[in-house]
């Protein structure tokens, strides 16, 4: 029996509303989204003003995928979330992760492969 999975991704600010297609959200504020997933808002840091790329905060969402993982589905949605980002930075379970479909699903298929062999 396959078990869901639940890792974290962390965004730039300017990408959150994007992804939650929403002007407000708080802490645990979730949305359902493609491949069968549900992404939920993890707790923020206090913001500053004028970041440069590397400086910026990135906010950490809970993504969550039930028995039927449609992870190409999650990622090419995703990539094109992060596409209009100034601030072209992601990270899975703390990784730096490349900004491109393949790139996404690469984080996630190996995120789903560790989780399973726990």
């Amino acid at each position: 029996m396959t078990k869901p999975i639940s890792f974290e991704i962390e965004v730039p600010f300017d990408v959150l509303c994007r992804l939650f297609d929403s002007n407000t959200v708080s802490t645990g504020t979730a949305k359902e989204v493609p491949g069968d997933a549900l992404i939920r808002l993890g707790d923020m840091p206090i913001q500053k003003r004028n970041h440069t790329q590397d400086a910026a905060p990135l906010i950490p969402i809970i993504v969550s995928f039930g028995v039927s993982v449609g992870s190409k589905l999650f990622a090419d949605w995703l990539s094109g979330k992060m596409r209009e980002s100034k601030f072209q930075r992601l990270r899975f379970n703390r990784k730096k992760v490349e900004i491109t479909p393949d790139g996404i699903l690469r984080a996630v298929e190996e995120t789903i492969e560790i989780e399973h062999k726990r």
